[in-house]
């Protein structure tokens, strides 16, 4: 008799274990799961039959997915089963790309070719795109939230990649069958978190390896920098920004400009503070906790020649700092310089302008390409 109650015991065993598989075979084909990246928080990889899936996560709340993704080789049948993701054929072939950071991207993967709309002209300054543009055969395609339906239309892109922000809305394209998808690289805190939305492209065009081999090579470098500062104990202080409309947007401690500062070798006015976004503060809040800092950091835009005689000329106080009266304002002239376009990708190149300035010995010959010292 117990013989036989140990065998039904054994036998439910098996059939509970059959049964739990099955349901864990199941899951794993409907929740694939997730490999997270390194630095960025609002994106993920899974895999669903062989087959790359990225989830797009919500800007705002990166603990939740908002699209699931499945990159299908375009030599490749499509799934079944797969009816819970948005289904993508690699290389992707039509992209329009509403961000020079995403065009920036897309050349580093040689796949200049497939963009068929761009957002606007400030965001294209690479030469052959600017070309296409005028021969017609690159279409703006206006403003995320604000598009040209029309044209879209037209073009009947495979991916229209827009950078994310609160008020828009684009049901009436979704309606119409359109793939809308957030790239949301400006919103990653860590430096190389912006960076590394590249392997988001790397998937879409199946150039995993190129991508991958990217950011390792920026992350490296980014790092090597780093630790130049490691075992630095004088750390100049700095501050960031200036007033615009009488409030002064403040780098939070916890943003993306802080990190720069920090893994720079700079002790940052305000990195105590735990916000990742800009602080409203007002003038007298800022010249009590930064009139004697060593370094101001500035982003200007100006086709003249910027100096500290026009910086004086925007508000008498500004001559007040103690960075004005000895000379170490830092500017990046956005003008001028790629910095919204290409920044995000060079990281590592901030970094070592930064570094040049708060401690010019530990990069002798270093020549600064994004931001420089203000010279007269």
């Amino acid at each position: 008799m117990k013989r036989y109650i140990s065998t039904a015991v054994v036998i439910l065993l098996v059939f509970s274990l059959a049964c739990n598989r099955k349901k864990e075979d199941k899951q794993s084909k409907t929740i694939p799961e997730q490999e997270f990246p390194e630095f960025a928080s609002r994106f993920s990889f899974g895999q669903y039959k062989d087959y790359p899936v990225i989830f797009f996560h919500n800007p705002w709340n990166p603990d939740k997915i908002r699209h699931k993704v499945l990159c299908v080789p375009r030599e490749k049948p499509i799934p079944s089963g797969g009816d819970a993701y948005k289904i993508i054929r690699t290389p992707v072939r039509a992209m329009v790309a509403m961000s020079g950071t995403q065009i920036a991207s897309i050349k580093k993967l040689r796949e200049l070719a497939s963009i068929a709309g761009v957002g606007n002209d400030n965001q294209v300054n690479n030469a052959s795109l600017r070309e296409k543009m005028k021969e017609g055969k690159v279409k703006k395609v206006g403003r995320s939230g604000d598009f040209y339906d029309e044209i879209l239309m037209e073009l009947d892109p495979e991916i229209i990649l827009v950078s994310p922000f609160k008020e828009q809305s684009h049901e009436k394209l979704e309606a119409l069958g359109m793939t809308i998808l957030p790239y949301a690289d400006y919103m990653e805190q860590h430096p190389l978190g912006r960076t590394e939305w590249i392997k988001v492209m790397g998937v879409l065009y199946d150039k995993q390896k190129r991508a991958w081999d990217y950011f390792r090579k920026v992350k490296n470098h980014y790092q090597e920098l780093k630790g130049l500062t490691d075992s630095i104990t004088e750390r100049p202080t700095v501050f960031s920004a200036k007033p615009y409309g009488g409030t002064w947007h403040m780098p939070g401690g916890e943003s993306y400009m802080a990190h720069f500062f920090a893994d720079a070798g700079a002790e940052y006015l305000w990195e105590d503070n735990t916000e990742t976004s800009s602080l409203s503060l007002d003038f007298e809040t800022v010249y009590a906790k930064a009139a004697d800092a060593d370094f101001w950091k500035l982003l200007v835009k100006t086709r003249q020649k910027y100096s500290y005689e026009q910086l004086k000329a925007e508000d008498e106080k500004f001559s007040d700092f103690k960075a004005f009266q000895q000379k170490n304002v830092l500017y990046c002239n956005i003008t001028k310089s790629p910095y919204y376009k290409k920044g995000a990708l060079e990281p590592d190149t901030i970094l070592a302008d930064f570094i040049h300035a708060f401690h010019e010995k530990l990069l002798k010959d270093y020549q600064p390409r994004y931001f420089k010292t203000l010279s007269n």
